[in-house]
């Protein structure tokens, strides 16, 4: 334009201070000019309408809109946590339960495999194990509840390592227990009076029983036969328990439990009680059993859970599940209470003659995180980045057609920084494309000198001016701007 001779076009030095702010001051920038049209009242002059244009759609549309939608679509857009299902085929875990011997009845005592007799007494195979398992602390078995809709409910033997991140199908043992009181068939339920006799193989006195706690085998539900072990399913028992407990009044008009001391509350009780044993086939799904089939197994399972009943360490545990039956409100709960805990002891003492099955079917289970993107912001968001880059290339192309790259590199260089303070402080207005590096341009002007520049700002008539300070054979020429 100033070649051009196009005078009305020109910029005033306050529209060129708001040219120079609007290519370097950004938003800043952008903000004075609007300031600057609305006072002046009229639109800009020259390139500055342009510039004020183009600066404005693109701050607009790339620091404004594009970043509201990017933050809409991040408020829109729900993460889900979903479920993956992988089959293993074959599986890979052995969660499962069976014998560890096909014949597990093999011995010269014809006792069962988990067990061994010797010098009249017996002893349990694998007893450390049984017992942790019995304590619920195991880390290789462990018994688990499942109930039914029907009277007595299931335990079965499990893998301590089972969880919700493995799905299966696997075979195992389970146990059912169902225990009544008989205590009022047994004694005359008279305080001073502390025998008992159920049956002829069932007989005796509280106050002189070698243990105040214990259990009985026999073949039949009417415990008429005393037995060391059985081979048989059901396994037929009764058991007993003295228990001290001075402060207990919920028992006293309780048939199922007797009173028969002078000097101490002591409650005395007998159930007549029956294990079945299972074989059976569960499927685990997310931490749960979702389905339970039972077969009544066959009289080697009753030899092997009935085996360990002769040994005297079981007493010591009955001793533990009459502390807590003592804790009910009834015969009842003493009777349920000890049915849950006989089978749990029937399948925990039986490990020294189990070893573990590969699972029949297995799945593993996984978390993974997705995304769920709404159509329409997703769209709306790539299609305004797409109109915003197409327009910064379409820009690009225009510029780099229709404009002459040289002469807008010199152009450019004289609306820096360093071009306006080289031009305005340069004493020879050397007449040559400034360098957008203020140090190429210092030693553009020292090997085309000899004098050195010097930039200083002095009082002159009450005001402040910039001057040039020029040495030349070492004295000073000073020449204000």
């Amino acid at each position: 334009m100033s070649q051009e001779a196009q005078v009305h076009k020109l910029l005033t030095p306050k529209q060129l201070s708001v040219l120079l702010g609007l290519l370097v001051s950004g938003w800043h920038g952008l903000w004075d000019a609007i300031c600057y049209r609305v006072k002046r009242g009229s639109k800009f002059d020259g390139p500055l309408f342009g510039v004020v244009s183009v600066l404005a759609i693109t701050t607009i549309l790339g620091s404004l809109i594009t970043p509201v939608i990017d933050t809409w679509f991040g408020f829109v857009v729900i993460p889900v946590e979903q479920t993956q299902l992988r089959i293993n085929s074959p599986a890979v875990h052995s969660f499962g339960r069976g014998l560890i011997s096909s014949d597990c009845t093999k011995n010269e005592t014809g006792s069962p495999c988990n067990v061994i007799t010797a010098m009249g007494k017996s002893y349990l195979i694998s007893a450390s194990e049984a017992f942790k398992v019995l304590h619920n602390a195991s880390a290789i078995n462990e018994v688990n509840y499942f109930p039914t809709d029907q009277p007595q409910a299931f335990l079965y033997l499990g893998d301590a390592a089972s969880s919700s991140n493995v799905d299966f199908k696997a075979s195992t043992f389970a146990v059912s227990t169902q225990c009544q009181p008989i205590t009022y068939d047994c004694t005359h339920m008279h305080p001073n009076d502390s025998k008992f006799n159920c049956t002829p193989a069932l007989t005796g006195d509280f106050n002189t029983l070698s243990t105040p706690v214990g259990v009985k085998l026999f073949s039949n539900s009417s415990l008429t036969e005393n037995l060391p072990f059985t081979y048989q399913n059901p396994v037929y028992f009764a058991t007993w328990a003295v228990k001290e407990q001075i402060d207990s009044t919920s028992f006293v008009d309780d048939p199922g439990v007797a009173y028969h001391s002078d000097t101490v509350e002591t409650l005395s009780w007998i159930l007549n009680c029956s294990s079945t044993v299972y074989e059976a086939t569960y499927t685990w799904v997310n931490g749960t059993v979702t389905s339970f089939n039972t077969t009544l197994a066959n009289s080697t399972l009753g030899g092997i859970m009935s085996g360990p009943f002769g040994s005297d360490r079981v007493n010591a545990a009955l001793q533990c599940a009459a502390n807590f039956a003592s804790a009910g409100n009834s015969s009842a709960d003493i009777a349920e209470t000890t049915s849950a805990f006989m089978s749990h002891a029937v399948l925990s003492l039986s490990v020294g003659a189990i070893s573990s099955r590969r699972n029949i079917m297995e799945q593993s289970r996984s978390r993974v995180l997705l995304t769920r993107v709404p159509i329409i912001p997703f769209y709306f968001l790539i299609t305004l980045k797409a109109l915003y880059v197409c327009g910064i290339i379409s820009l690009a192309a225009i510029i780099m057609i229709w404009s002459h790259p040289k002469e807008v590199a010199e152009l450019r260089s004289q609306f820096t920084i360093d071009g306006l303070v080289g031009t305005i402080f340069r004493a020879d207005k050397i007449h040559m494309p400034l360098s957008e590096n203020s140090e190429e341009m210092g030693n553009g002007l020292q090997k085309s000198e000899e004098s050195e520049i010097k930039v200083a700002l002095l009082k002159r008539k009450e005001e402040w001016s910039y001057a040039t300070v020029l040495l030349k054979s070492g004295e000073a020429v000073i020449q204000f701007v």
